[in-house]
């Protein structure tokens, strides 16, 4: 067996001769050329061409095959499975011989599929065919792949004593995820998405997680009063920003954007800022603790500079409601969440307590079994339901659709600890209604969206 290129006078009588990368980009191979190549710019009979040549070993290459002509091309798109076209002169050839012998593409051509373990390799009878024992495994497999059972499956025991003295953030916390909270608060099993890795080239742009807690000081410095640009030079030097003059320039576009955030939500801060209230009170038999910070003579504003996601909403609407019972039989209060996107505004709450009794029985229900409700399906379920006025099914479709993800936006069913929670079930079922409704439903009867 003998592997080579394809040159001239190499091409010696074999019993089979395979061609392969014969795609359409890639052979015959371009002429290219340098701008002062005279020669290439004005051409003459008998001149070297690269094309021809390539042309030329094509035909060699053919006429030394004895048994066997075998030639292999990129046929398909790894993307959507298209079909592309291999070489020119592999279709001129397959033209040729479908005019001269009458036998058709599928007769010539075999479409191979994208993996190796295909279960189209180990069918009796096929085209296709595989010798690979570890292939056939994992195609067997394919077909022997049950549903994936939810990881608690039945209730856990009544939580320890410690959670009856609960952290007013860790309430609020559990219910942007309340099967996270279970694993990691209850059981201790941590999921990390992806595990770090050092970068091994020099950074020129900051990740996500970095331009969010950056943009987070950028806004709260400016609202302090201080200015952007002195601002600056301890960041670079805290090593939050890239290197150099991109540094620089990064940094100065954050704080044009920042600076217009801080204009748009100025018309919201009114009044002077009012000290943190401590958080100390009973009720169903536990005792929430902590400070509400953030508290100005109008209410409580909590400033995000990030899009509003449920899970903010619901986080300011705690707090919200904890501020409402502290206060009650007091002046009336609003809470406001302001956001890139938009500015909710809460509304006095009377059965503050009532409420928050209700929060807290789903708290001690999702410490013991995951709870069906999931922020971002949820809110979508309750919005199209109770603000939009849609049909249950409806809004179930929805919700799914949040539940799901497409190609573009990924879905919640993908969280780690959801799909270890819930396995391949469908969690969007009547607990998932009755859930939904019941955290979202005063939420939105006490709240109003307004465009910054």
């Amino acid at each position: 067996m003998t592997f080579c290129a394809m040159l001239p006078m190499r091409s010696i009588p074999f019993k089979v001769v395979c061609l392969v990368g014969m795609d359409m980009d890639a052979f015959p191979r371009e002429s290219k050329t340098v701008s002062f190549d005279l020669m290439a710019k004005n051409p003459r009979i008998g001149d070297r061409s690269r094309r021809n040549d390539d042309k030329y070993l094509f035909l060699e290459a053919i006429i030394s095959a004895r048994n066997k002509f075998y030639i292999s091309y990129v046929g398909q798109s790894i993307r959507d499975n298209t079909r592309i076209a291999p070489s020119v002169l592999v279709s001129e050839l397959m033209d040729y011989i479908e005019e001269g012998f009458g036998l058709s593409e599928d007769q010539m051509v075999t479409l191979h599929r994208l993996q190796a373990f295909s279960p189209e390799y180990f069918k009796t009878g096929g085209k296709l065919f595989s010798y690979s024992l570890e292939n056939f495994k994992a195609a067997c497999s394919r077909y022997e792949r049950k549903d994936i059972p939810g990881f608690i499956s039945s209730k856990l025991p009544d939580s320890a004593q410690e959670w009856k003295h609960l952290d007013i953030k860790e309430f609020s916390a559990f219910f942007s995820n309340p099967a996270k909270f279970l694993l990691e608060k209850r059981l201790g099993i941590y999921l990390p998405e992806t595990a770090d890795v050092l970068d091994e080239r020099e950074n020129f742009s900051l990740g996500h997680l970095e331009k969010y807690v950056l943009d987070q000081e950028m806004v709260l410095h400016r609202l302090s009063g201080s200015d952007l640009k002195d601002f600056f030079p301890v960041k670079k030097a805290s090593g939050q920003l890239p290197h150099g003059n991109v540094g620089e320039f990064v940094y100065n576009e954050m704080s044009l954007d920042a600076e217009d955030f801080v204009r748009k939500i100025k018309d919201h801060l009114t009044g002077n800022r009012l000290e943190d209230q401590t958080v100390d009170i009973n009720v169903a038999g536990v005792t929430l603790c902590g400070r509400l910070t953030d508290i100005y003579e109008p209410g409580l504003i909590q400033i995000l500079y990030v899009k509003a996601k449920p899970k903010y909403l619901l986080k300011t609407w705690v707090n919200h409601v904890i501020l409402c019972v502290l206060i009650e039989g007091k002046s009336p209060v609003k809470s406001f969440l302001l956001c890139k996107d938009a500015a909710w505004e809460f509304a006095p709450v009377s059965n503050a307590t009532d409420i928050l009794n209700d929060l807290l029985e789903l708290f001690w229900k999702g410490m013991s079994e995951p709870l069906h409700f999931f922020p971002e399906s949820s809110f979508e379920y309750a919005r199209r339901l109770l603000l939009k006025h849609h049909s249950k099914s409806e809004a179930l479709n929805a919700a799914t659709n949040k539940w799901i993800g497409n190609d573009f936006v990924r879905g919640e069913s993908q969280d780690p600890y959801l799909e270890r929670c819930f396995g391949t079930s469908d969690p969007l079922d009547d607990e998932f209604e009755k859930t939904s409704e019941e955290v979202f439903a005063p939420l939105l009867d006490h709240s109003k969206e307004m465009l910054l």
